[in-house]
């Protein structure tokens, strides 16, 4: 959504299943349309020691503390119902958008 105002050169888009290697490292793309949040969610494999990175598996505003003694849900909840009112109404189909 944003990568283009952030990055120090062109962002590479990649198709489903695309590796990437970066010498030491293979990383293979999956596109995962909602899956953990929206159309553009996507996971990389890595496929030498069979490590998934996922886009974002929670959703949490700003900068709190790490959160793994009770449930994610009500802050992820929280977040999404920020951004409704914020800058991003809509960015995830979680509604009849």
């Amino acid at each position: 959504m944003s990568l283009n105002d952030f990055a120090i050169r062109a962002p590479k888009a990649m198709p489903h299943g695309e590796i990437l290697s970066t010498g030491n490292y293979q990383f293979q793309f999956q596109y995962t349309p909602q899956v953990p949040h929206a159309w553009d969610a996507g996971m990389l494999f890595e496929m030498t020691h069979r490590t998934l990175f996922c886009s974002d598996l929670m959703h949490q505003f700003g900068e709190v503390e790490p959160l793994t003694t009770s449930s994610l849900i009500e802050r992820a909840r929280k977040t999404i119902a920020d951004y409704e009112v914020g800058p991003y109404p809509n960015y995830m189909p979680f509604t009849t958008h």
